[in-house]
């Protein structure tokens, strides 16, 4: 008896301190200081004075390369496995989610085995926290183009309040929604619109 009210209060302890996903209600009130659009090179300067004080310094473009590269290879080896596909352009990295990897029936619920994915990215972004954070939601071309515009930011909001809720400082987060823009597949095909239906986090040095 005393062996099953043990387990049972291991199990409970377990699931009270397993991570979650924020409800919806709360999504804007944890992003308070992030941006709301795409990132660009005005968001950039704006956010890097509220960094600066808040002591993420830039880096010089010597350093930013070493800086991406290293964690290039860490994201690689921790990420691709799961399918999460990792990327340089330029001095950037973009880190591609695919719905099937994230979330539940075409929805912004995550998966239960996509928490160590996101956790592992936060315990990156906080070692390596000399960069910006932009979320990006993107959805097929299938349903009304409003539709898909909503569902695209939804997503891009799930992820990043999660990261604004577990110490990733919402000075560094962009949010943005690109609905059924920008696909990177065929829609006319199931394999395609499975590709098309993503989110992209991009990390950005944040340079002098």
């Amino acid at each position: 008896m005393k062996k099953i009210v043990f387990f049972a209060f291991f199990v409970l302890m377990a699931c009270s301190f397993a991570p979650k996903q924020l409800d919806q209600s709360m999504w804007d009130s944890s992003l308070n200081g992030a941006t709301f659009k795409a990132m660009d090179t005005e968001g950039k300067m704006t956010k890097k004075n509220l960094l600066r004080q808040n002591g993420y310094l830039p880096l010089s473009p010597e350093e930013a390369n070493v800086y991406v590269r290293n964690q290039e290879k860490m994201y690689a080896q921790a990420l691709e496995p799961a399918g999460i596909i990792v990327q340089r352009a330029g001095p950037d990295l973009i880190l591609v989610v695919f719905d099937e990897i994230a979330f539940i029936d075409n929805r912004f619920i995550f998966k239960d085995g996509f928490y160590k994915q996101l956790d592992f990215i936060i315990k990156s972004l906080k070692e390596f926290n000399r960069s910006y954070v932009g979320v990006i939601g993107y959805t097929d071309a299938f349903g009304e183009a409003a539709d898909n515009q909503r569902l695209s930011v939804l997503k891009a909001k799930s992820i990043a309040s999660y990261l604004a809720n577990n110490g990733i400082i919402p000075y560094r987060i962009f949010v943005d929604g690109k609905g059924e823009n920008y696909p990177i597949a065929d829609n006319n095909s199931v394999r395609g619109r499975s590709l098309n239906k993503r989110v992209e986090i991009r990390i950005s040095p944040i340079f002098e």
